[in-house]
């Protein structure tokens, strides 16, 4: 982000990445592509991994540190297994405070967009889901706290590989809601 625009409650590596221009959001690392360009519902699969294999955060790109945090659906903390790559703590907090992704998920069924497809989507070429996944969208999200975390290589939906991370004990699990177009951590 320019000086300009910098926020002081993002992290700092997170207020150094590029700019989505439309919503005026950092791109996080795992949602930009080589060709310079970025896609917030798509998790780039070659950054997932490089993420993976050098434990780096997927919002910022930098490397992670000892406390790590995961975030998704009470269904993902329940087994264990997530698709978004694993997050400093503070870009985690930043994602849920940011992000357009989850954000849409606040949106009761019956008033999104006629032409939001639900379920599983491709959103760009070479991007699936895995077959273990619902599409469903929660209303609830939980931020997976843990200090060290496994992949695994599974077939995604027509074939493809995706990437599921597995966290190892949670140190804590953090329960967040949409309430009144706020999302707001549930005691």
């Amino acid at each position: 982000m320019s000086p300009q625009t910098h926020d002081p409650h993002l992290p700092a590596a997170l207020a150094d990445r590029p700019v989505d221009s439309e919503h005026g959001l950092p791109i996080p690392f795992v949602n930009s592509y080589d060709d310079g360009t970025h896609d917030f519902r798509a998790p780039n699969r070659r950054r997932s991994i490089q993420c993976a294999l050098s434990r780096l955060c997927g919002m910022c790109g930098l490397s992670l540190e000892y406390d790590i945090a995961f975030l998704g659906g009470p269904k993902a903390a329940e087994s264990r297994s997530f698709t978004d790559p694993p997050m400093h703590v503070a870009c985690a907090e930043a994602a849920l405070q940011l992000c357009p992704h989850l954000a849409a998920h606040a949106t009761p069924p019956e008033q999104r967009a006629a032409t939001e497809v639900e379920g599983r989507r491709r959103l760009r070429p070479g991007v699936t889901t895995a077959d273990l996944f619902a599409g469903d969208r929660p209303s609830e999200w939980v931020l997976f706290l843990t200090h060290n975390f496994e992949i695994e290589r599974a077939t995604g939906e027509g074939g493809g590989l995706v990437l599921v991370f597995h966290p190892g004990e949670a140190s804590a699990e953090r329960r967040f809601r949409f309430e009144a177009g706020v999302m707001q951590e549930l005691s």
